[in-house]
Order: structure tokens, then C-alpha cells, then sequence
């Protein structure tokens, strides 16, 4: 009997956000854009759920433009919400301290109310600056 090759939904979702197959919104910051789908991003930030339901703009044309974040930052919380896991190194820019960006994360993390990339933002920025004593 053959094995069957059928990915797991968490493979799957993680794929189609790689690839951006299926997507059914968009968001954008600062020049960056993101393809995603409404059933991963708005199941979990209520930010997002409200904004596509209503008589928005952002409902009508499901794309949100996210002017007053980081990018970074947004790559990151992205990420979390598909893998469920940290992605600090993939979405970490080159000409930013570790620092200044883990406080970012946290940042985003706060204002979307997601409390576990938050703690886990705040774990380890309270590691790096402890790594500084």
C-alpha cells in the first residue's frame, strides 16, 4: 500500500503562506507585502477580524496597510501566527540591533494582543539584557 503524502494542516498553512497559494488578504507596511489568508490572520488577532468585517474600506477590498508598524516586526508576528514559533533570525534586519529589534517585536506583539509572542519577545529581550551586565 502506498504512503500517502498528504501534508499536515499545519505544513499546509505554512506552505501556502511561503508561497502565498490561496491567499485572500493582504497586508502591506511600509513597501513590504504579505499575502495571507483572512482564516489564519483573523482567527487570531481580533485587530484584523474587525477590519475586514464591516463597512470598511479594508472589508471591501481585503488588503490592510499597517502604516505605523515595523515591517520586520510584522514579518515576525506573521510568522507566529502560522508556525506558532519564533522567527527572529529570518525576519532580523541587518542594519538594527538585536535590541531595539526584539523591543519591536514586543511591541507589535502588545498592540495585537498576542500575548504568547509577547512573552516569548519579552523572554528574550530580558536574556540580551542581561547578556549586557
Amino acid at each position: 500500500m502506498p504512503e500517502d503524502n498528504v501534508p499536515s494542516i499545519k505544513e499546509a498553512l505554512q506552505k501556502c503562506f511561503e508561497t502565498g497559494e490561496y491567499a485572500d488578504m493582504t497586508i502591506t507596511c511600509s513597501g513590504k507585502t504579505w499575502q495571507v489568508h483572512k482564516v489564519v490572520v483573523c482567527s487570531q488577532v481580533p485587530f484584523f477580524a474587525k477590519a475586514v468585517t464591516g463597512k470598511f474600506k479594508e472589508a471591501r477590498n481585503s488588503c490592510i496597510d499597517l502604516v505605523d508598524d515595523d515591517p520586520s516586526a510584522v514579518d515576525v508576528m506573521l510568522r507566529w501566527l502560522y508556525y506558532g514559533t519564533l522567527h527572529f533570525q529570518e525576519c532580523w534586519p541587518s542594519d538594527m540591533c538585536g535590541t531595539k529589534f526584539l523591543a519591536r517585536c514586543y511591541k507589535i506583539a502588545d498592540k495585537y494582543l498576542l500575548a504568547d509572542l509577547r512573552t516569548s519577545a519579552s523572554q528574550k529581550l530580558r536574556s540580551r539584557l542581561m547578556d549586557c551586565k
